[in-house]
């Protein structure tokens, strides 16, 4: 069923079809909005929606609506997943479906219970977020963060993991910024003792559109790929768009089917198409990654979790182009 869905969504974007005959290949899922820090790169100092958390039966007719197609749900959005108090139950649902999960989480509540917790869950693709190799450039990256609870939390985490066999794979994630360039390697240096199985420097990307006009080289392919999903069930088409501005139907009240080929998904996709991205305030400063025909390749051909595992090394191999 992957290959073939992903091969449906692949022609429709190649024709240049608004309508898709695949369906969402991964799918964000903001389980809470809420979030303990207040980092500098982070979305949610523009955001003005509501805050709160999404209930569990909500997550589990999104799942059943979903299983059968999609390959992926991220169970994180603009909050820190771990304060939901349902996160666990939410991996174990999403894993039973058959469905691969994966989690981000800032570690600043990931104490021994929660460790264990997590590990007992068991979600297949797990982000530490940690965003400096010093307390003062922790710190005053990760507003409100604890460099040493944090660091104490995830090496603890590790050490857990590795002890139990666990099968997840677990980056801890460095995002790269002016603040922090210079203790990249203080960073790889200390986390390569503790084994995880990645260590990830990424780019930081611009998710408030504080840059310029983006010169799109084709239609974005995410519009044709993913969708996103608010605490509340609002769906919107992408991570930029922080307050679900461009907010597509909830599915508390409609089925995504209908909403993944509804008009206004459509009028988006066309737009793309007939190359008015400008024209859409959300794509106009857009910061993200564009798909090349060979990456488009790649992910058409090899499953969304593979992706993920082998991204960072792609990003190290080829920095310009992730």
């Amino acid at each position: 069923m992957g290959i073939v869905n992903r091969l449906k969504i692949a022609s429709a974007f190649i024709m240049q079809q608004p309508v898709v005959a695949g369906f969402p290949v991964e799918i964000g899922i903001e389980m809470t909005n809420r979030c303990n820090l207040r980092c500098k790169m982070c979305a949610r100092e523009a955001m003005t929606r509501p805050v709160g958390d999404m209930p569990l039966t909500l997550l589990k007719k999104i799942i059943d609506e979903v299983r059968g197609y999609v390959e992926m749900i991220y169970l994180h959005g603009d909050g820190e997943p771990l304060l939901h108090k349902d996160i666990f139950e939410a991996i174990a649902y999403v894993k039973d479906s058959g469905v691969k999960v994966a989690l981000s989480t800032n570690a600043t509540l990931l104490n021994e219970e929660k460790s264990r917790r997590l590990i007992a869950a068991e979600p297949d693709y797990l982000i530490l977020a940690i965003d400096g190799a010093t307390k003062p450039t922790y710190e005053g990256i990760r507003i409100n963060g604890c460099f040493e609870e944090v660091v104490a939390n995830a090496e603890m985490f590790l050490d857990l993991k590795r002890k139990s066999n666990s099968r997840i794979h677990v980056l801890v994630q460095f995002i790269a910024m002016k603040e922090n360039t210079g203790e990249v390697t203080a960073f790889i240096d200390h986390w390569k003792k503790f084994k995880p199985d990645c260590i990830r420097i990424k780019s930081c990307v611009d998710l408030v559109g504080k840059k310029g006009v983006t010169t799109f080289q084709h239609p974005c392919f995410y519009l044709w790929r993913q969708i996103m999903i608010d605490w509340d069930g609002t769906v919107f088409p992408c991570c930029v768009d922080t307050n679900s501005l461009h907010h597509l139907g909830n599915l508390a009240e409609v089925p995504l089917a209908d909403i993944w080929n509804g008009s206004l998904l459509q009028a988006m996709r066309k737009k793309h198409i007939q190359g008015g991205q400008a024209g859409i305030d959300i794509c106009r400063n857009c910061d993200m990654n564009q798909f090349t025909i060979f990456t488009m390749a790649v992910a058409t051909l090899v499953d969304g979790y593979q992706i993920k595992k082998y991204l960072p090394y792609w990003e190290r191999l080829f920095p310009k182009a992730s």
